[in-house]
């Protein structure tokens, strides 16, 4: 209001996209205001968009003496904040002009979808991962190009057992361990021990595994009686994690697998069951 910004009638960015717009400029210089799609999403959902011209970065620090320390890191590798249950993210990792993005809590709803938080324990690095699997598996792993430009490494460190190592490449070139698939192997309709899990995540160093197994298989403690359900899969969130208990599509080898993924890029499969609602989670057209 200050800035008496000039309102643009909604911008047809596709057939079913239009985007409203606000600017406000002094000689060369524009700042800009662009919102997400207003005929199409409900008014409490939307994000919107700060832009200003000459493009460059924001000063060093600026918005942690005005926001204080960044709440966690977003998929794109950028800080981001939250308030009031939105979250703001400063985009200037992976794009030549940076701006600022602020998207609604009706669309935010949980901010560890989007925000992988600083407090909260993380996955181990690839490297100890990779280092442990080498160092006791026999046979050479299995490498596969996955959704989403990730790589997967297939491991069979004992028998029974396979575990698909999943990892991403930062914006300056370096990997990272973006997810995990534990599968152990039994009988067609057989139950699975839960615990069974136990053992092999601590071994990987997964931060808190009985936690994680729990919300899992949505028991309170798993313990060595504790067993899987061979006719139902599952899927849940922990915090920083997305989870899934899953079986085998059938024709391959009876068994369970438990998935474990970085919660703000879990692929499709999994997210899809958690936010459907998000474009990158679903199939159907938003």
């Amino acid at each position: 209001m200050d800035l008496h910004l000039t309102e643009h009638p909604p911008r047809r960015v596709s057939a079913r996209v239009y985007r409203k717009s606000a600017n406000w400029s002094r000689g060369n210089k524009i700042i800009g205001l662009v919102s997400s799609n207003v005929l199409q999403d409900p008014p409490d959902r939307f994000d919107l968009r700060l832009v200003w011209s000459p493009p460059r970065p924001l000063r060093t620090g600026l918005l942690e003496r005005t926001l204080g320390p960044p709440d966690g890191k977003s998929a794109t590798g950028d800080n981001g904040w939250v308030i009031e249950g939105g979250v703001l993210e400063y985009r200037s990792d992976q794009t030549e002009t940076p701006y600022l993005l602020f998207s609604s809590p009706a669309y935010i709803r949980d901010p560890l979808d989007f925000l992988e938080a600083a407090n909260l324990p993380h996955l181990p690095s690839l490297e100890s991962v990779s280092r442990y699997l080498e160092r006791n598996t026999s046979e050479p792993s299995l490498r596969r190009t996955e959704e989403g430009g990730f790589e997967s490494r297939t491991f069979h460190p004992a028998n029974g057992v396979s575990i698909a190592v999943y990892s991403g490449i930062r914006p300056h070139g370096a990997a990272y361990l973006a997810g995990l698939t534990i599968s152990i192997a039994g009988g067609q309709g057989t139950p699975v021990n839960a615990a069974g899990f136990l053992p092999i995540l601590r071994d990987l160093e997964v931060p808190t595994p009985e936690q994680l197994l729990a919300a899992a298989i949505g028991a309170r403690v798993p313990s060595a009686s504790t067993v899987v359900d061979p006719r139902t899969d599952s899927f849940a969130v922990y915090q920083n994690f997305a989870l899934a208990l899953t079986q085998p599509p059938k024709g391959d080898a009876p068994g369970t697998s438990l998935t474990l993924w970085r919660r703000i890029e879990s692929p499709r499969s999994l997210c899809e069951h958690l936010r459907p609602d998000l474009e990158r989670c679903s199939s159907r057209p938003h």
